[in-house]
């Protein structure tokens, strides 16, 4: 795909193999108003897989092209905001989350429910405590980094062989696919849905 902008810094300007281009990070905000949000988040996180870029600096990136009425910055910055984690604020995620909820009418969760095994505690997200069903908030901000991946992981295994069963959602599935979620959560409750 070949995108041509008027708009040009001498700052976005690498040199790949004597040609000049502009840097990724221009790049996937100039795409943004040209390429469909999908692809485009997947060569985002490919980029960032490879190192290429971060959110740092596409989100400095977004700040100075956004003038006002330029073609694809949303799409842009809600592919950003949704990696950072911003569409999941512990409110966000919790309001969107009680509306699927309330929409589909299943009981309401608990919220921040403790479990405590021993010296070892951890705060589900939601549960449903008679059922031993969890519910947790999953974004990359929080979950991206190794570390946090394996301890949610260890985490995750401690709190099931309690006896919990988990189901796992992100802001895309509470936006897109509310249904499902509220299906799969009546089929945990074992709630005719």
């Amino acid at each position: 795909m070949v995108h041509e902008s008027l708009a040009h810094d001498d700052r976005d300007t690498v040199v790949v193999d004597g040609i000049p281009v502009t840097d990724i990070s221009r790049t996937i905000v100039d795409l943004g108003a040209v390429m469909h949000p999908a692809p485009l988040g997947r060569a985002l996180d490919e980029a960032r897989r490879r190192g290429q870029v971060d959110l740092i600096a596409v989100e400095r990136r977004l700040k100075e092209r956004a003038t006002q009425g330029r073609n694809g910055i949303a799409v842009v910055r809600e592919l950003v905001d949704e990696r950072q984690g911003r569409l999941l604020t512990s409110t966000g995620f919790e309001n969107l989350f009680l509306e699927v909820i309330e929409r589909h009418g299943l009981p309401r969760p608990e919220l921040q429910w403790p479990v405590v095994d021993g010296g070892f505690t951890a705060f589900l997200d939601f549960a449903y405590p008679s059922s031993l069903l969890a519910v947790e908030a999953d974004s990359e901000e929080y979950h991206l980094d190794l570390e946090t991946f394996h301890r949610d992981r260890a985490r995750q295994n401690r709190i099931s062989l309690m006896g919990w069963t988990f189901l796992r959602y992100t802001g895309r599935h509470l936006r897109n696919e509310p249904r499902t979620v509220a299906r799969q959560i009546a089929a945990a409750l074992g709630i005719e849905f």
